[in-house]
């Protein structure tokens, strides 16, 4: 079990790794500069049709099965709360993706297609919104239910604190949030990599002195 779980974080980490590779690097020579651009039904649409944005709707498809995971291995019922809503609307983010892959291969005229993106934008960012907030709260009670081997109990919670806030500053600005997941996958990858026995997540009650 504790494998599944490593493997798991390992590959949170690597598909906001990749992530966060497409949006700093591929997208800004797709014109993709200024947060204004991500709300262009014209850019968009020339989004949909690239390959990077099929690769990062693929990884994100797959996300959700990596959260399922890591949601079920925990003992505390908050946690698993988190992970599973974040799985949730991880996959429906996914879908949202797809649906809007297919319409810039499959609408005929390029009129149509920017029409259909621009209506279907609204819902995508409000999803999208809720994917990070959801994330960010599960990745924060990761770090305050205990652990922190490898990197340090105060690093791991510190860690969890900068995930949340930077998913909650999302909400208001554009911020690069899918570095921020790699960090916290990586380290906990990290750390199931370095547990003995086969903990949880979330492996103590949480103390007063945790709360």
């Amino acid at each position: 079990m504790r494998s599944a779980r490593a493997v798991a974080a390992g590959w949170v980490a690597f598909v906001f790794g990749v992530v966060s590779y497409i949006m700093i690097r591929v997208e800004r020579g797709m014109g993709f500069v200024t947060p204004a651009d991500y709300f262009d039904p014209v850019k968009v649409t020339v989004g949909y049709a690239s390959s990077a944005w099929l690769v990062s709707t693929i990884l994100y498809l797959t996300l959700p099965v990596a959260l399922f995971v890591l949601a079920k291995s925990s003992v505390q019922e908050r946690v698993s709360q988190f992970g599973l809503a974040a799985a949730g609307v991880g996959l429906l983010l996914g879908t949202l993706d797809l649906v809007g892959i297919q319409l810039a291969s499959l609408l005929p005229g390029e009129v149509e297609v920017q029409a259909a993106v621009a209506a279907m934008m609204p819902i995508r960012f409000a999803v999208l919104k809720a994917t990070v907030l959801i994330l960010g709260l599960f990745a924060w009670s990761t770090t305050r239910a205990g652990g922190g081997q490898g990197i340090g109990a105060r690093t791991w919670r510190a860690l969890g604190w900068f995930v949340l806030a930077v998913s909650v500053a999302f909400l208001f600005v554009f911020v690069p949030v899918p570095i921020a997941f790699s960090v916290w996958g990586v380290a906990l990858t990290l750390i199931y990599a370095l547990q003995r026995g086969d903990p949880k997540i979330a492996p103590m009650a949480e103390s007063p002195a945790h709360t």
